[in-house]
């Protein structure tokens, strides 16, 4: 019985693993054998349609749906090294000129010039199947990471939420500090009045006597 695999591509589908039973299934929807991802391309297909047929092949034992990836990048000298969830994508970072490196725990790209990181992440997003990237300082892991590219909606969603949730709670910390000197400022124009009123009635008091 055969395991499939499905994972999202920009404009469909990649389907990988023992799909030689299933091949005519996947035709079935226009897909295409791709010899350097080693899996089937299913291009402006519904994804639900594709795995019920799946399910319903006497032939197809198990269908592991992959989501995108996150990934890590980081940069020395002379190398990008991308580590995290690599080995569903290993056939797309070998395709970039990556080389497994087993010492670095990652992936190693030859770095060629400024701006290499970002330039990587955006080609790495146009297949559809990384969803997070996170760019590191150096090639330790550093508590001060930025994400290059976060445009899938449920990867680092909490991130931002957290930065938009301090800003308001900055904002309205703001607002009471203004309230606040508001009053102050308020109060003591009004005592300085009285004052002043009080001091009027005393002169017009002895002027008077």
């Amino acid at each position: 019985m055969a395991c499939v695999t499905i994972s999202p591509l920009h404009s469909g589908l990649l389907v990988t693993g023992d799909t030689f039973a299933a091949k005519e299934i996947l035709k079935s929807f226009g897909g295409r054998w791709d010899p350097e991802q080693r899996g089937w391309t299913l291009h402006r297909v519904d994804p639900e349609a594709v795995k019920a047929a799946l399910r319903s092949s006497k032939d197809v034992a198990r269908i592991k749906d992959q989501g995108p990836v996150e990934l890590q990048i980081s940069q020395d000298s002379e190398n990008l090294i991308v580590r995290g969830q690599t080995y569903p994508i290993r056939t797309l970072l070998a395709s970039e000129g990556g080389v497994w490196d087993a010492a670095l725990g990652g992936w190693r790209f030859q770095c060629t010039g400024k701006g290499e990181a970002a330039k990587l992440a955006e080609r790495l997003q146009q297949s559809g199947r990384v969803g997070c990237i996170i760019q590191q300082q150096g090639n330790q892991t550093s508590p001060s990471t930025k994400p290059i590219v976060a445009t899938t909606p449920n990867q680092c969603r909490g991130k931002q939420a957290g930065i938009v949730d301090q800003a308001a709670e900055r904002g309205s910390s703001q607002k009471q500090r203004c309230s606040d000197v508001g009053a102050l400022v308020f109060a003591g124009s009004r005592q300085e009045r009285v004052r002043t009123h009080a001091a009027a009635a005393g002169a017009a008091a002895a002027a008077a006597a």
